[in-house]
């Protein structure tokens, strides 16, 4: 359940990310892959996928945290904020592209953040 909270979490915030920061329409994101443990700073991957079309736009991929006006906007709880996330594209061993999302604080294993 703790698992499945954190990926959801991971998931909203990646999605969130990088719709505000890239409009190509077909740019999808990997399994999520959970690094942290319960109880410590959340910290999750995924991998980005492209059409071969896309694939010059790749350097120009960037991910921005949002402001807590956005969240109110869409109707996200501003709870996730308390976290502090931060979000960064990096290449892999493998060069292959990656968004890493972690938490400073960490998620309580009690808590529900949404």
């Amino acid at each position: 359940m703790l698992r499945k909270s954190h990926i959801q979490f991971a998931k909203l915030l990646c999605l969130l990310w990088l719709s505000w920061s890239f409009s190509v329409g077909a740019i999808s994101l990997g399994s999520p892959k959970l690094l942290s443990k319960p109880g410590d700073p959340l910290k999750v991957e995924f991998a980005i996928r492209v059409g071969e079309d896309e694939q010059s736009l790749l350097d120009s991929l960037s991910v921005n945290a949002s402001n807590a006006a956005l969240y109110e906007r869409l109707g996200i709880s501003r709870k996730l904020l308390e976290f502090n996330p931060q979000a960064m594209i990096y290449r892999n061993q493998q060069q292959k592209l990656m968004v890493l999302l972690e938490t400073v604080e960490p998620v309580p294993i009690a808590e529900d953040p949404f």
